[in-house]
């Protein structure tokens, strides 16, 4: 098991076809990107959630069955642990992935910057821990998520 998707990506060692390879978080363990997958040859796109290209140029298809996609196999990460990171281009990506399907869209408490449009489907459902109303005794808002552009 890797630590995360890039530990996972630039791993020298070259694994075999049909060979289960299992990631335990996208940025750092247990942040909620965790996933496994299976080592396959061929042409290939890498969406940086459903499809991972390895160094040696096999990629792996992810395990994301399921009538949900949560924004954090994709590589959306929370603002309260990085701090400025725009997951615009990872919360499409799993808006883009699940459309065919109809599968619902995660989206965990959290704030997520967003620096440019995001397009969604006709049909799509985000589904998630969205920001309740009224704060915290701080006079912070509760927990929740929130998007912003």
């Amino acid at each position: 098991i890797f630590d995360t998707v890039a530990l996972m990506q630039s791993s020298a060692v070259v694994f075999t076809v049909g060979k289960k390879l299992a990631w335990a978080g996208y940025y750092a363990g247990n942040d909620g990107g965790g996933n496994w997958g299976i080592v396959q040859s061929g042409a290939h796109t890498d969406d940086g959630g459903s499809v991972f290209t390895l160094a040696d140029g096999k990629y792996v298809a992810a395990n994301l069955k399921g009538n949900e996609i949560s924004i954090m196999k994709f590589g959306a990460i929370d603002t309260t642990i990085s701090g400025t990171d725009d997951s615009h281009g990872s919360i499409q990506a799993a808006i883009d992935y699940a459309q065919p399907s109809m599968a619902k869209v995660y989206v965990p408490a959290g704030t997520f910057i967003v620096k440019d449009q995001i397009s969604i489907y006709e049909g799509t459902i985000l589904a998630g821990d969205w920001l309740t109303q009224g704060t915290t005794g701080s006079g912070k808002p509760a927990n929740g998520s929130t998007l912003f552009h």
